[in-house]
């Protein structure tokens, strides 16, 4: 396997993509702050893994209505302009959650309906700005844009929790939401700046459901994307929500409070970083064998963690996590992105959207009212099992030369 430093410097001379990759890295961070607020204001709340499962839902799922309009908007209209606006609604939502938490006047069932808000507006966003770095980049950069964007992403996964926990602990969690509100002014500013050198072409006018089902089956007609989509799905739905109930597991098995939390997700976001890095520094692209391979990798990571005795074992044990997870998903984005046209890149795209983030939802309502039975480690470990079942009768099915 060979590594080489050039392919990422090619992709840092595109200006419009440096600058929306620093711009972006610093709203990032914010989101990261928000998550770590949201779900450990739920956890004081409630001490309820159900309702952190159901906070997390409510933020994931409303992309399962809005994100297919969504990619129909990307394909028709300037992403630019479909993200300023969101990003600018979500600046907004933050704003308001911080005040009305400021003013005591928000419990568990409103601050689901305000983080349902916020996931709404992902809903859109995200076919969007998905569709929009291949525009950035040309082609023979694309996974090296895409292993940056993560390595971004999961940097601020590192540096957001660490940052939150210090605010929450120094001025509490409205406070943590307002610097999130202000992490959007640098993406507002950079947006309308960036030159694209992909165009959207609309084409000829029709519904949106009959639009959106172009992208399905674009998908399902692909011998590459159809197995990367089913394998993945069965990972979102058992494995991947452990992100989502690390505050059940900070505060409720390893008793580490909200430094506790910081803590996990800031090692869990610094192996993502690592394993983001690895990819970008890939002479070769992944092929769907591997893709797949990691897959088991990172369930193994999950079910280590669940059945960690202790605080110490557990924070390498969720970076491993981590490293293996981003991996994985950055070989299926670069997949998914160069297998799809430009004139379908929104649809397919927010069909990766809803897997990559909606699924996860379903995965963590369910494993959530597992561990309300059976407890967190349990519950994980019931998941990890279930996604290796699921994962033979699909290898099964696999044609012989790809796995």
């Amino acid at each position: 396997m060979a590594l080489r430093i050039e392919p990422i410097r090619a992709a840092l001379r595109e200006p419009s993509f440096r600058a929306y990759l620093t711009a972006n890295s610093v709203s990032l961070i914010g989101t990261w702050m928000q998550r770590i607020a949201v779900g450990w204001l739920a956890w004081e709340l409630t001490e309820s893994p159900f309702w952190l499962g159901a906070v997390a839902f409510a933020d994931l799922a409303p992309a399962v209505l809005i994100a297919p309009y969504g990619g129909v908007l990307a394909d028709r209209h300037d992403r630019r302009r479909i993200l300023l606006w969101t990003q600018s609604a979500m600046a907004m939502v933050a704003l308001a959650m911080a005040l009305l938490l400021w003013l005591d006047l928000v419990g568990i069932i409103g601050l689901t309906l305000l983080v349902a808000l916020h996931g709404s507006l992902i809903g859109v966003n995200q076919p969007a700005r998905l569709a929009l770095v291949p525009a950035l980049v040309g082609r023979s950069h694309l996974q090296t844009a895409i292993a940056l964007n993560s390595v971004v992403f999961n940097s601020a996964r590192f540096i957001g929790p660490a940052v939150a926990g210090l605010v929450i602990a120094w001025s509490g969690v409205p406070a943590a939401l307002l610097v999130n509100a202000l992490t959007y002014l640098p993406i507002l500013v950079v947006l309308p700046r960036l030159v694209l050198n992909e165009n959207v072409r609309p084409g000829a006018w029709q519904g949106a459901a009959r639009a959106f089902l172009e992208g399905i089956a674009h998908v399902r007609g692909s011998a590459m994307l159809a197995p990367l989509f089913a394998f993945f799905i069965a990972l979102s739905l058992t494995v991947r929500p452990l992100g989502e109930l690390l505050p059940g597991f900070a505060g409720g098995i390893f008793d580490g409070g909200v430094e506790g939390l910081a803590v996990l997700s800031a090692a869990m976001g610094l192996g993502a970083v690592v394993g983001g890095l690895w990819v970008a520094l890939r002479a070769d692209t992944f092929d769907l064998r591997r893709t797949l391979l990691l897959q088991l990798a990172v369930t193994a990571f999950a079910t280590l963690f669940a059945l960690s005795p202790g605080f110490v074992l557990a924070v390498p044990l969720i970076a491993g996590f981590g490293f293996t997870l981003t991996a994985c998903g950055v070989a299926m984005h670069t997949a998914v992105q160069l297998g799809v046209e430009p004139e379908l890149r929104g649809r397919v795209m927010s069909l990766f959207g809803l897997v990559f983030r909606s699924v996860p939802a379903l995965g963590a309502l369910a494993v959530g009212t597992a561990a309300e039975l059976l407890g967190l480690r349990v519950a994980m470990v019931l998941a990890a099992v279930v996604f290796v079942m699921v994962y033979a009768w699909l290898w099964r099915g696999l044609p012989p030369i790809d796995r």
